[in-house]
């Protein structure tokens, strides 16, 4: 599972380009790491499955 602050990368047209093209500073791409979390789950693919998920100022996190 990933969440992912979509705003920041993919809806941002001039943060999208410069990363297709490669030019992204590295105090840029240091701040892109941090909006998105991927987390390791055992839910089997095909089947519906409630997810609660909470918003703590700045860091992502999940609830069991």
């Amino acid at each position: 599972m990933e969440i992912a602050d979509l705003k920041t990368r993919i809806f941002d047209r001039q943060i999208r380009e410069a990363e297709k093209a490669k030019t992204l500073s590295v105090q840029r791409q240091k701040i892109l790491k941090n909006t998105s979390k991927k987390f390791q789950h055992k839910l089997q693919p095909g089947t519906w499955h409630a997810a609660s998920i909470r918003f703590n100022v700045e860091t992502l996190s999940r609830l069991r």
